[in-house]
């Protein structure tokens, strides 16, 4: 539902999937549109969030490793889009921080993702204006692996 309320809508698909239709029909003379309409939204939506579940449940593990006495609270969809949080760091019940998990793409300098980072940037400030603790971006491969270890030192300055 926050998909097609923001951004990626049916018509979204749809206009695609014509796209990808009137691509293929002549190599695939038995394609329908409707095929490819579906093909487009499972692309998009499925495999993506398939893919970002397992990279956060991946480095997720990491940070464990890394903060075994600390719990990672999974944020729920509205959370997350309302503060760009995907988990919440806690010692005991204390709050030390939120973490937004992104892959490493997501450094690129493109207009999208400019406006992407921005765009979260501000839902972190008012994070940090709500909760009073800050949000750290974590990158990292769908094993788990995170590439930018800084951050973890910045974390640990928190739970010291």
């Amino acid at each position: 539902n926050i998909n097609t309320l923001n951004g990626r809508t049916k018509a979204d698909f749809e206009k695609k999937g014509r796209i990808l239709f009137d691509n293929v029909v002549s190599i695939i003379p038995d394609i329908t549109l409707e095929e490819c309409v579906e093909s487009v939204r499972y692309r998009v939506i499925c495999e993506t969030w398939n893919g970002i579940i397992i990279r956060e449940r991946n480095t997720i593990k990491t940070l464990e490793r890394e903060f075994p006495d600390h719990i990672f609270e999974k944020k729920d969809g509205d959370f997350d889009y309302h503060y760009a949080v995907d988990y919440e760091m806690k010692r005991a019940s204390e709050l030390v921080c939120g973490i937004q998990v992104k892959p490493k793409s997501y450094t690129f300098n493109t207009p999208y993702l400019n406006r992407a980072r921005s765009a979260n940037q501000t839902k972190n400030s008012e994070y940090t204006q709500r909760f009073g603790k800050p949000v750290f971006d974590i990158i990292s491969k769908g094993s788990g692996e995170i590439q930018n270890p800084e951050v973890i030192k910045k974390i640990k300055t928190l739970t010291e």
